[in-house]
């Protein structure tokens, strides 16, 4: 089980949560991870598509390629 946060913007600590998810996941048959990522995707916000989000969004598309 694990627990993250990831601040807003910080796009290469995503990166690396996904690194360390991977390395996780080849060790373990069961993997729960919880967290506060800041990041919105159009599969769980439809208000993504605002300007004000722009930077959300984008940790959101880089959360749904490591998941």
């Amino acid at each position: 089980m694990g627990s993250v946060y990831i601040p807003p913007g910080e796009f290469e600590q995503m990166k690396r949560f996904g690194e360390q998810l991977a390395r996780v996941c080849n060790e373990n048959e069961r993997v729960l991870v919880g967290m506060d990522s800041n990041a919105r995707n159009l599969l769980w916000d439809n208000q993504v598509g605002h300007s004000q989000y722009a930077a959300n969004r984008r940790m959101g598309d880089l959360l749904v390629d490591i998941f």
